[in-house]
């Protein structure tokens, strides 16, 4: 069944965890214009680059993860499919309809689907660090499932799996069978009808994340005022959607906002310098890791050895900081290399003039595969 590449007002597979979790809140965004955050956009370049099948364009890190995720996604392919892989359909970002006779619609687009005699594969990219769901749980996965199968006839296996290369290069493979799909039907249907039937809503963490009308629901408004303290936050603020705040309220917040992150913070910092000496004081989190900084010691050294190879004064010099990574964007653009051979020359060019930070870790929460 197609429809409109552009999902309109109705529910997509992307809202499926969150729009399970709460049932009012499909109908609550509607109308409201989309943001793009920059991480979203980092995000959407790399999806753009991997439908197009070319890098061009790319940063560095958006270079390194499309790499990733290409040899990630091969892997996969061969792995399901085996050796015989003779006439072998691939379909990228294709927008699959189901429709029912209620009038209700509701879409998936995965950002790949692999098809191959009986058996096929649908892949969802994923190219920000985050936690996402292992494919046997993933709700987004489970109906771009569901929408593939019943787009697609004569098909026994479909087979399932999140490509997400800064978190893993061996994602979890989940295999649907008749009956599997048969029971996600059901349940992707219940979920739709609860969703366009302007349900109640339920705040929290997931399903608000990416709300685009949070700043106008009193559920979320009351979730987010329940995590800081009441004497930095009035109830009359909590009870009270941003959106309809007089200018006292607004100066009220302004005025004790600093009170509430100070608290905060000081409270986050003592969690983290607790699980330093006990990794059980808070249970279910972890310390991990944070990203070491580099920092170039000997500017005019490296840009002679960056020179010898054609990158220009002026270029150089119009980056206000210097980091490393800046450096291999500019070695690249003059070089036209990429991956081990960009690593090669930008070792050589950068040599011993670098140092890197000790990396902070921080406090994260360890969350359990289902």
């Amino acid at each position: 069944m197609t429809g409109p590449q552009e999902r309109g007002e109705w529910t997509s597979a992307s809202n499926a965890m969150a729009d399970g979790l709460c049932i009012g809140r499909h109908r609550a965004q509607i109308g409201i214009p989309d943001k793009v955050s920059s991480d979203a956009s980092f995000g959407r370049e790399v999806h753009e680059a991997l439908a197009k099948g070319s890098s061009e364009g790319l940063t560095v890190d958006q270079e390194n993860i499309y790499e990733h995720s290409r040899a990630i996604e091969k892997k996969i392919v061969d792995f399901f499919f085996g050796e015989d892989q003779k006439n072998m359909q691939v379909v990228r970002e294709h927008r699959f309809w189901i429709h029912w006779e209620n009038g209700l619609q509701h879409s998936a687009q995965p950002d790949v689907v692999y098809r191959c005699g009986t058996k096929v594969l649908v892949l969802e990219y994923k190219t920000l660090p985050g936690d996402v769901a292992a494919a046997s749980t993933n709700m987004q996965l489970r109906d771009q499932t569901v929408c593939v199968w019943v787009n697609t006839p004569l098909v026994l296996e479909i087979a399932a799996a999140v490509v997400q290369p800064l978190i893993t290069h061996n994602p979890e493979i989940t295999i649907y069978k008749r009956l599997d799909i048969e029971r996600s039907t059901q349940e992707m249907a219940d979920r739709v009808a609860a969703s366009n039937s302007g349900g109640p809503r339920t705040a929290g963490e997931v399903q608000c994340k990416f709300c685009k009308a949070a700043m106008s629901c009193p559920e979320y408004q009351k979730f987010a005022g329940s995590m800081v303290p009441s004497a930095a936050i009035s109830p009359s603020l909590v009870d009270v959607p941003v959106i309809l705040w007089t200018p006292d309220m607004r100066k009220q917040f302004c005025d004790s906002f600093s009170v509430a992150q100070k608290w905060l913070d000081k409270v986050w910092s003592a969690m983290e310098e607790g699980a330093v000496n006990d990794p059980n004081f808070v249970p279910g989190y972890s310390l991990v890791e944070g990203t070491p900084r580099e920092k170039i010691n000997n500017l005019e050294a490296v840009f002679n050895r960056a020179s010898a190879i054609g990158v220009p004064l002026l270029e150089f010099l119009g980056k206000s900081t210097i980091s490393k990574k800046d450096i291999a964007e500019l070695v690249r653009k003059h070089t036209k290399t990429k991956g081990k051979a960009l690593e090669k020359i930008l070792d050589e060019v950068i040599g011993t003039d670098v140092s890197v930070s000790e990396a902070k870790k921080s406090l994260k929460e360890i969350k359990s595969k289902r």
